[in-house]
């Protein structure tokens, strides 16, 4: 998924990068922005988006899942 997209589905979802990193208590947003840009890896970043968004981590990232339908 392009990273435009996570983004326009977190914002209609009514969540921002901070609001995420702060719901995992990260303190350095850009974590959330470079996984959002396929930079770093995070499993509860990428599980919270994944859950967020309603989409499985295998369309979000299909480099990195296969088929594991979405985060619990």
């Amino acid at each position: 998924m392009n990273p435009y997209d996570i983004t326009a589905g977190l914002r209609k979802a009514g969540w921002t990068q901070k609001k995420i990193a702060a719901s995992l208590k990260i303190k350095d947003r850009s974590t959330v922005s470079h996984v959002i840009h396929s930079r770093n890896r995070s499993g509860r970043v990428e599980r919270k988006i994944s859950l967020i968004i309603k989409a499985p981590l295998s369309s979000i990232w299909p480099d990195w899942y296969e088929d594991q339908g979405m985060a619990a």
